[in-house]
């Protein structure tokens, strides 16, 4: 082949790649298919998780949520939920608080209200998991510094809840809470915390919203 061929050659190649160069992407330059259901399948699984949590009512930057499973209308005498709560920055700014490595609910002063559908109290005591602060039953073990973001959300440690009298002491050992309720009576749980840390400017009075249920009667 002579110079002038390979020439010839070598300019059909380069103008090949430079209108490869130049020609528009037919996907207007968007992930690939896979990559955005991967996307859409994390947004979904979030907002799934999400709607899962019963919130309080934004009355302070920051909201408190529950989710309780198994969640039923209607539950036994000695039935045992696992409660799981959360914190959500509502406000436009990221707040800094210093979460407790050991017994965090206790350290944030976990509270309950349990009253009827009447809004008469009910009774309730704590549990053996339950650890006392003002018994000095706490122990000392620091705090990690957590960031709230705008818009996040943040899981705290689950813990038991009994419905009624347990009469496996083995399973009461594990139990936060217990909640006297008669068969065939309507039950409203809120739960409480005094604080989202433990510094001092961690303060924070929150409430969730009301979890209901009633418990059935023998038979049914």
């Amino acid at each position: 082949m002579n110079t002038t061929a390979q020439n010839s050659g070598l300019m059909v190649l380069l103008m090949a790649a430079l209108l490869v160069i130049a020609l528009p992407r037919m996907d207007g330059g968007r992930p690939s298919a896979a990559s955005e259901r991967r996307t859409v399948s994390r947004s979904q699984d979030r907002r799934q998780a999400e709607d899962e949590i019963a919130w309080g009512r934004v009355a302070r930057p920051v909201q408190l949520g529950w989710r309780v499973e198994p969640k039923k209308e209607t539950y036994a005498i000695g039935d045992v939920v696992s409660v799981t709560l959360f914190l959500r920055n509502t406000g436009r700014d990221p707040i800094q608080v210093a979460m407790p490595n050991l017994e965090v609910l206790e350290k944030l002063g976990l509270d309950l209200d349990f009253d009827d559908s009447e809004n008469a109290n009910l009774p309730w005591q704590w549990g053996s998991a339950h650890r006392d602060r003002e018994k000095a039953e706490l122990t000392v073990s620091g705090a990690l510094k957590e960031t709230l973001e705008p818009g996040a959300v943040f899981e705290l440690p689950s813990f038991q809840l009994a419905i009624g009298e347990l009469h496996d002491a083995k399973a009461s050992k594990s139990m936060m809470a217990q909640l006297d309720l008669r068969e065939g009576k309507n039950g409203r749980v809120t739960f409480k915390l005094s604080s989202i840390g433990i510094a001092r400017a961690d303060k924070e009075h929150l409430e969730s919203a009301a979890f209901e249920f009633r418990v059935r009667r023998p038979g049914n």
